[in-house]
């Protein structure tokens, strides 16, 4: 079966990201609606989604889930391509029509697809209840980094306090 991994990234290797401009950063709601459209496409053009989240600052306070991509990933986070929404269904059916074409041996190599996208809106399908667990496996909060971060500021914010009220002595 093809695979396609999600990942979460704003750096894409055919869009120019520049940090100063916010119209070219995804935030967590656009990459959500991207997965949503995914997880709808999934259905009909027969592919296993995965999501990664470990190349988005996102990704310091929720928990990456879990897959055998990691090092596929990292090895590719400067070759992840953006795909407009209404491009992806007609490019994963493509690749789908290829894949169905190769040999079992050019089908393992070829059948996995890392991309991003995101959607303005949700229009074509209600979000199903499967889909709700899907995004909610997504979007466990990583509670050790938080806390810790937390801890650190909470702790910076005593010191802050301590050395103004000594100043006012």
């Amino acid at each position: 079966m093809k695979t396609v991994i999600h990942v979460w990234t704003n750096n894409c290797c055919n869009i120019k990201y520049n940090p100063n401009d916010t119209s070219s950063y995804w935030g967590i709601g656009d990459l959500l609606r991207g997965t949503i459209k995914l997880f709808q496409l999934q259905s009909s053009l027969k592919f296993q989604l995965f999501v990664d989240i470990s190349l988005h600052p996102i990704s310091a306070f929720i928990e990456n889930s879990t897959h055998n991509y990691t090092n596929l990933i990292e090895n590719n986070k400067h070759n992840i391509p953006y795909y407009y929404i209404d491009t992806l269904k007609p490019y994963l059916s493509e690749k789908y029509k290829q894949n169905k074409q190769c040999s079992s041996d050019e089908l393992n190599n070829d059948q996995i697809i890392l991309l991003t996208t995101n959607d303005k809106t949700i229009e074509t399908l209600p979000i199903t209840d499967n889909c709700k667990v899907f995004i909610k496996k997504i979007l466990k909060p990583n509670t050790n980094k938080i806390l810790t971060k937390t801890t650190y500021k909470i702790g910076k914010m005593i010191l802050i306090s301590k050395d103004f009220h000594r100043n006012l002595k």
